[in-house]
């Protein structure tokens, strides 16, 4: 049986983020040739929901990826729809200057719109519908199990932070409901949600594979497994999980607790020199006087050099009179 691959955020990078303690380039490669393999041996096309990259303009990217497409393009179709990071100032016009705009000149992918691509899986119709990011949702004539949205929108099963603004899933599937199937992106979690359709007796489905690669040391990435749904058209939606070392083993959390030292070491020295202002009426706080007693409260508490160099630098930034 013919299959569909969904999958959601990939953010392909040349940079390996301070939070990676392996190589992420290498990584991210092996990981999408096991997506590309499985599709190969199980008869599947690849549906992405943008952001196959994390730079539009990545130069440095680009020929790695375009080896690697130029292997599987014609034993795997990709069809896809552009996030953010897909595009140059959220620019139409400067698409083809893009890392993702010169895939799809070169015909290594197929990015999707408002007029479906409509295929044959095994006597099945199966219609394919995009809306990049920024774009308007289009609305099919009427229901069909066979029409599947691609769409890069903020599409959340919570609030991730205080006024976040989001389309919930059930209110985005109920909204949009001549959908058999939508695969969405841009939040960077996993969920899904499936409702039955008013107008026959099928289940109707709404997914986020979250990302392909944990980036960030994040406690939801300390979490998350990468992997990928798959559609059996007219039959069924399962998970299927992408080989993955242990959070642990690939995420370190070092960089964000030296930063949080500096920033405490910071506020230390921040509100003790405003003490010793108010104790001391004839203290004047010009820049004199800060550095002064920035080279002292150094000295006293034996502040690493990393660390003072990031205080020094900040510095300039900080107004004496505000102290």
């Amino acid at each position: 049986m013919k299959r569909i691959v969904l999958l959601s955020d990939i953010h392909l990078t040349i940079d390996t983020p301070k939070a990676r303690l392996d190589n992420l380039v290498e990584t991210q490669f092996k990981k999408l040739e096991y997506v590309y393999e499985w599709a190969e041996k199980n008869e599947a096309i690849i549906c992405q929901g943008g952001d196959y990259v994390d730079k539009p303009r990545s130069w440095y990217l680009l020929p790695l990826l375009t080896r690697f497409l130029m292997r599987w393009h014609k034993r795997v179709e990709t069809y896809m729809v552009k996030g953010q990071h897909d595009t140059y100032y959220y620019s139409e016009t400067s698409g083809p200057a893009t890392v993702i705009g010169a895939l799809n000149e070169a015909d290594f992918l197929t990015i999707l719109g408002p007029k479906p691509i409509v295929m044959d899986f095994e006597g099945q119709k199966i219609s394919l519908y995009g809306a990049s990011f920024g774009e308007t949702v289009p609305t099919p004539g009427r229901y069909h199990a066979g029409n599947l949205l691609l769409t890069h929108k903020e599409i959340s099963d919570q609030a991730l932070f205080e006024g976040h603004r989001y389309y919930s899933p059930k209110g985005f599937l109920k909204r949009h409901q001549n959908y058999g199937v939508i695969l969405a992106a841009d939040i960077h979690r996993k969920f899904s949600i499936k409702l039955k359709s008013s107008q026959k007796d099928r289940m109707r489905y709404l997914v986020n594979t979250g990302p392909m690669l944990r980036a960030s040391a994040t406690t939801y990435n300390f979490q998350h497994k990468p992997g990928f749904y798959v559609w059996e058209p007219y039959h069924k939606l399962t998970w299927h999980e992408i080989p993955h070392e242990p959070a642990d083993d690939i995420l370190t959390r070092a960089h964000i607790e030296a930063q949080e030292d500096r920033d405490k070491l910071m506020a230390e020295f921040t509100l003790k020199l405003k003490s010793k202002n108010t104790e001391d009426p004839g203290c004047k706080t010009g820049t004199g006087n800060y550095r002064r007693d920035l080279d002292n409260f150094v000295t006293e508490h034996s502040v690493s050099k990393e660390i003072a160099g990031h205080i020094y630098g900040a510095l300039a930034e900080i107004d004496a009179n505000d102290l």
